[in-house]
């Protein structure tokens, strides 16, 4: 059963133009003082939840898989962590779809996490939508909706080098993001998904 399941996700993800599991590579975390903490948090999914991020940030090329097939399954809850290179522009790709309607969301967002920071990814997955968020919780007690992001348009014909969006100039559209008056997250609308500080005699 577990095998059939898998061969049909992957034929899914085929249909939906995403990239094939071989061209999906696993992601190094980098490390050192030039780095962002990143956590990725769901509530529980209505269907299967794909994060990637890309090597090239700019083409959407190259992507490295931070939650997949082998770790997050249907109706499972979302709880990870990792590192972002700090100081540059960082695409990632979220990509949802649920067996039984068969209906897919894609979302690619583009930031620039700063080095030292650390920030949170929220993905909300229904049956009909998705939501991506992203705040800045580097002061937990405070946590910031990051201003410095914008969407990306994603191709509806995947190449065969992994091209899954319009190139664009990133400084430039990440500035104009920066300074516009809303913000593309709603801090009321994730607050479930913050980490709570420990209290007195609770484990960290």
């Amino acid at each position: 059963m577990k095998h059939t399941r898998t061969l049909l996700l992957l034929s899914l993800l085929a249909m939906t133009g995403c990239a094939s599991t071989r061209d999906v590579r696993p992601y190094n975390a980098p490390t050192g003082s030039n780095t962002a903490g990143l956590q990725i948090r769901s509530e529980q999914i209505s269907g299967y939840v794909f994060l990637n991020l890309f090597d090239n940030a700019e083409a959407c090329r190259y992507p490295h898989e931070l939650t997949g097939i082998k770790d997050v399954m249907q109706g499972k809850k979302i709880n990870a962590s990792t590192t972002l290179r700090g100081d540059q522009p960082e695409t990632l790709w979220l990509n949802t779809f649920t067996i039984d309607q068969q209906l897919t969301c894609r979302i690619m967002i583009t930031f620039e996490p700063k080095s030292k920071h650390n920030y949170l990814a929220t993905i909300h997955n229904e049956r009909e939508a998705c939501q991506l968020g992203l705040l800045d919780i580097t002061d937990p007690v405070d946590p910031v909706p990051v201003k410095k992001q914008f969407y990306r348009a994603i191709r509806s014909v995947v190449d065969i080098t992994g091209s899954h969006c319009r190139p664009a100039d990133l400084q430039a559209e990440l500035a104009k993001a920066e300074n516009a008056t809303h913000s593309a997250t709603s801090l009321d609308d994730l607050r479930a998904l913050l980490p709570r500080p420990a209290r007195a005699g609770e484990e960290k």
